[in-house]
């Protein structure tokens, strides 16, 4: 066999990915080799051997190549890759820090399984941490340097919390106690702590050690790391591709539910609105029929001393009934209906919206949860630039029928009260107008008729709530106003 340096040259150009640093990298080991092989031939080997044996001392070619091409410069893509990767850890390390700007904050992400809503919401950063982990590594193998896998690392230590609630909701969902969890009517026992802190060490020490094992072998030269990269590869991709499946497989779940929920919750904003086109004004003689259109629906009789009546607009009920709306793993919805002897009745669905942000989209960074946030619940500019117009455009006496039909549309928040028998001091309910025309009809006591909407949206201002004053469906006035 003949041994010559162009074959071994030519195998170490095909690991290296650049191809300006060919020419330069192959001068300098055919120089190394051709010194190598005059010394051994001035020692008394033949040509042939002296090649061999200069060969065999220099080491096989795929690891030279890389060994040396990461002593010379990144290729344009690869300081692309290198650059954009810590440019973006940079970003999240700085989104990690300004959600959890103090260490306070950031331990009290461990106490999150007591509040397991909060709990779900954060486990979805395990999806984003996998990526940076993974990405870190592989562009260290790429690049041949040390950054991006240290980089992934420190992420990695600052998003322990994440994976300790990752843990948590993974936990529940194998126990089959994750609608009890999320509902919050499970208490965690001092095994499921013990289960979910092995869990959250094992995840946290199996994307560890691969970035170390990876650091380690960058820093040695000349050490084969051909069969440690394969296998961190393989293992690391494994590994995310898995945790990834079981947290959106979970999530999927529980997107599942809310959707059912939220359907339920627009058939019932829908029969409001139908009940209210139907009867115009609806009273408390009404209750029975009202009631039997929500059959689908649980409905019990609360005691009135259980709520703050008052605060929510059930202004002087006598009796105040609540229906639950779905299962509410995230968002809780109710129906609530309330009459009283003078004649008075009210009815709304309510879902607490803000209560929990339940972000439908999985976003990279933290932050961008707290600028804007999307769900199917959310209420909609579009609505709220309808209902303005129509506000501004409506006329005493028009019907009040569009709007019914744009809520009723959408989904949107919706209550209708009327108040019977109300006194002058009672200007809270009325707005002006309204007031004053009726006084001037019956100024001992007066009715009234709202329709209200509270759209919750993404935004500065993220609350706007519509008051519309009718009599028997037709329009008399109106206002708004924006939190």
């Amino acid at each position: 066999m003949t041994y010559n340096f162009d074959a071994y040259l030519n195998s170490v150009k095909r690991n290296i990915k650049n191809k300006k640093l060919h020419a330069t990298i192959c001068a300098e080991l055919e120089s190394h080799l051709q010194d190598s092989a005059d010394f051994y031939v001035e020692i008394g080997y033949d040509e042939e051997t002296a090649n061999r044996k200069a060969l065999e001392d220099m080491g096989e070619p795929t690891t030279v190549g890389e060994s040396m091409a990461k002593l010379h410069k990144l290729s344009v893509w690869q300081k692309f890759l290198f650059s954009g990767f810590l440019f973006v850890a940079v970003l999240k390390f700085l989104d990690i820090f300004s959600v959890n700007s103090v260490v306070t904050g950031w331990l009290t992400q461990f106490i999150l399984m007591n509040q397991p809503k909060d709990a779900f919401m954060l486990s979805g950063e395990i999806v984003s941490l996998l990526i940076t982990v993974t990405a870190g590594i592989a562009i260290t193998l790429y690049t041949k340097r040390k950054s991006p896998a240290t980089a992934s690392i420190v992420i990695l230590l600052l998003e322990v919390p994440s994976l300790w609630c990752f843990s948590s909701v993974v936990w529940m969902t194998i126990k089959g106690n994750l609608d009890e969890y999320l509902q919050e009517t499970v208490a965690l026992t001092a095994v499921d702590y013990t289960v979910i802190t092995i869990s959250a060490v094992l995840i946290f020490s199996a994307l560890l050690i691969p970035a170390i094992c990876v650091i380690r072998a960058i820093g040695k030269p000349f050490f084969d790391s051909r069969k440690l990269k394969k296998n961190v590869k393989i293992f690391t991709v494994s590994f995310a591709l898995v945790l990834s499946a079981v947290y959106l497989g979970i999530f999927a779940y529980v997107d599942r539910k809310d959707k059912e929920q939220f359907e339920l919750y627009s058939r019932v904003v829908a029969d409001m609105c139908d009940l209210c086109m139907e009867k115009g004004r609806i009273t408390a003689d009404d209750f029975e029929e009202v009631k039997e259109r929500f059959d689908y629906l649980e409905i019990k009789e609360i005691d009135l001393n259980d709520y703050d009546i008052e605060y929510n607009g059930y202004y002087g009920a006598d009796k105040y009934y609540c229906a639950r709306i779905g299962d509410g793993l995230m968002i809780n919805s109710y129906l609530q209906l309330a009459t009283s002897s003078s004649g008075s009745f009210m009815f709304g669905a309510e879902a607490d919206r803000l209560m929990y942000t339940f972000d439908l989209t999985l976003r990279y960074f933290k932050i961008s949860r707290y600028i804007n946030y999307k769900n199917r619940w959310e209420g909609s500019y579009d609505v709220a630039s309808y209902i303005s117009e129509f506000i501004e455009r409506a006329q005493p006496g028009d019907s009040v029928d569009d709007y019914l039909m744009k809520v009723k549309e959408t989904s949107s928040d919706f209550s209708y009260f009327y108040y019977a028998g109300l006194q002058q001091d009672d200007e809270y309910y009325m707005n002006s107008a309204t007031l004053e025309s009726i006084l001037s009809d019956s100024p001992e006591t007066y009715a009234e008729e709202r329709y209200t909407t509270q759209l919750d949206m993404s935004g500065f201002f993220g609350q706007w709530y519509y008051y519309i004053t009718a009599d028997d469906g037709k329009f008399v006035s109106a206002r708004d106003m924006s939190d």
